[in-house]
């Protein structure tokens, strides 16, 4: 770094935009290179560092500085790709014995996300993925990417006569899955020949040219598959297009060209020219999911199904489903969670909580990791569904229900804590979070304050009033989101801040209003009392009948002002139960 500023260095995003980036910096002697992330107050912090030769004693290769390309990976690590020459002069025998030995290629090096310590290697281990064998060769340039499943690379090998182009293919462990020569590159001549990794796989193959007959320049290009076979476009060109031929591919696998200046030179416009594209994914690998695209879900939404073109097993990726308007959690699966995800061949079925898709008229995008899923034949991870691409629609609507009084516990530790501070507070701040994370106005959500230790665990007594209109959830839906997301916690955004201070074995648990619940049979029975009453008066009228009429009468009043004592004393200041303690 000169005057703060990094100089002379190569910045590659990882495929995961939230793990950061590498940075890459080299002179003739060595190498280095260092991860970097964000934190979540906005600072670099600084990962890994590794420092290597450029000269390789043990294999004695010399890895040049140019071309060299650096690719993020599908398991969010990273590969240098580079040129080496073979065996050094000076290492060369006089007998020539030497002479079957690599004479130069390509050598990519794989570099694991977020090492732990600091390394200054001599030899840092990498894989040969293409060598020369004949004399008088040279790679002239190398285009490297990650496709859905491999990485390809499309190098160019110049004979000082004729321009080759090659096709390699590998895996995330250096293995070569394909090695083709591209035979049919023709047309104009075959030097200068850029070439393009396509997202969905496949290349494309470009070259800007000056027309000296009609005094324009024009891009040609050709698209290919994964098989190095050729794709028809619908507008096969040669293209119009401006003196420096800009160019890009875009993720939906648009090819992006610059048209030429406009009359004053000043602007110009694209061309958009689409290839061959997927299922709608971004991802050629994932051929269907359920719902599909821009589907209604709700509270009854149970399960997310996503189908792939090859036999898959579950890797360490997660499946994140966010609330569109604020970019807000609102659950979170590792493929490590037995309990809510399911292969079945080609498919895997992701069990979705009640509380997950709960509001009215929201929009909701559900991301998938790369790594999440690897393909069983090769066991490659493969790529994810990033956000913007998986939208979903809610439209809840629910039937009225009455205010529901339920409470919730704290964990033992959170417990001894809670007993340490402002009481009021922290129930006034735990009540405030709620509202936010289920989500619910704040206004429906109230509580006494008169909370109740029972075995060192602190429960808080919750009112949920009824809904103030049918766009807003039911308090028994209310009630039924906050037990799932206490529940499981760990998948939701209950994990954090205060809430994560619940206790997710005892979830949300609801008071009983014995009254509501017993008012029916509590009138007929008294009905029934005062029917036999009278008829009992009216025929047996003495002192005795007087007398145990007065105790059957005081009976019921003694029975009720017992249970009154038990369930509602914290209404009254003046009662006390002996069952709440502090102590």
């Amino acid at each position: 770094m000169y005057l703060g500023a990094w100089i002379n260095s190569t910045i590659q995003l990882n495929i995961n935009k939230k793990l950061g980036f590498l940075r890459f910096d080299s002179n003739q002697s060595y190498w280095s290179w260092g991860q970097y992330s964000i934190d979540d107050s906005g600072n670099l912090v600084s990962g890994d560092k590794t420092r290597m030769n450029t000269i390789d004693r043990m294999t004695l290769y010399r890895y040049s500085n140019s071309p060299i390309t650096i690719i993020s990976t599908v398991d969010n690590g990273y590969v240098i790709v580079t040129v080496f020459d073979g065996i050094l002069e000076s290492y060369k025998k006089s007998d020539n014995s030497d002479s079957l030995l690599p004479r130069g290629g390509l050598h990519a090096f794989f570099i694991s996300y977020n090492k732990t310590e600091t390394s200054y290697n001599i030899n840092f281990k990498g894989t040969d993925i293409y060598q020369i064998s004949q004399p008088n060769m040279t790679i002239s340039s190398v285009y490297c990417d990650t496709t859905d499943i491999y990485i390809m690379c499309i190098v160019s090998v110049n004979n000082k006569i004729t321009m080759h182009y090659v096709s390699i293919i590998f895996d995330s462990s250096g293995v070569v899955r394909s090695r083709k020569v591209i035979s049919d590159v023709t047309g104009l001549s075959q030097q200068s020949w850029s070439a393009k990794i396509l997202p969905f796989g496949g290349f494309i193959l470009g070259l800007t040219a000056y027309n000296n007959i009609d005094n324009n320049t024009y891009h040609y290009i050709y698209a290919y598959n994964i098989s190095n076979s050729q794709i028809p476009l619908k507008s096969p060109g040669p293209f119009l297009t401006n003196y420096f031929g800009a160019n890009a591919i875009t993720n939906n696998n648009t090819f992006l060209l610059a048209l030429p200046y406009a009359i004053d030179n000043i602007s110009w416009s694209l061309l958009t020219i689409p290839v061959p594209t997927d299922y709608g994914y971004d991802n050629t690998l994932v051929k269907q999911t359920i719902p599909s695209i821009n589907s209604i879900v709700n509270s009854s939404t149970t399960t997310l199904n996503i189908t792939f073109v090859y036999n898959i097993a579950l890797s360490t990726g997660n499946i994140t489903i966010y609330k569109a308007s604020n970019n807000s959690i609102r659950q979170r699966i590792s493929a490590t969670m037995q309990e809510f995800c399911k292969i079945d061949g080609y498919t895997v079925s992701i069990k979705i909580i009640n509380s997950t898709f709960n509001e009215y008229g929201e929009q909701y995008f559900v991301t998938m990791d790369s790594n999440f899923v690897r393909r069983i034949q090769t066991n490659e991870p493969l790529k994810g569904i990033h956000d913007g691409i998986w939208i979903l629609k809610s439209d809840n609507f629910d039937i009225y229900s009455d205010a529901i009084l339920g409470s919730a516990r704290l964990t033992t530790d959170a417990s001894k804590s809670f007993l340490k501070r402002n009481q009021l507070s922290y129930i006034d701040t735990l009540l405030v979070e709620f509202a936010h994370k289920v989500p619910i106005h704040r206004s429906r959500l109230s509580t006494n304050y008169r909370f109740e230790v029972l075995n060192g665990q602190i429960a808080i007594p919750i009112h949920i009033d009824m809904a103030r209109n049918k766009t807003e959830r039911s308090s028994s839906k209310v009630f039924s989101d906050l037990n799932n997301m206490i529940t499981y916690k760990n998948i939701t955004t209950f994990s954090s801040g205060m809430t994560n201070d619940l206790d997710q074995d005892y979830g949300f648990k609801e008071i009983k209003n014995y009254w509501n619940e017993h008012k029916v049979q509590i009138i007929i029975g008294f009905v029934i009392f005062i029917i036999f009453y009278l008829i009992l008066n009216y025929k047996f009228k003495s002192k005795i009948f007087e007398a145990i009429s007065s105790a059957i009468l005081g009976l019921p009043n003694f029975i009720l002002s017992v249970l009154f004592v038990i369930y509602y004393s914290d209404d009254v200041p003046e009662l006390y139960w002996p069952r709440y303690s502090t102590k």
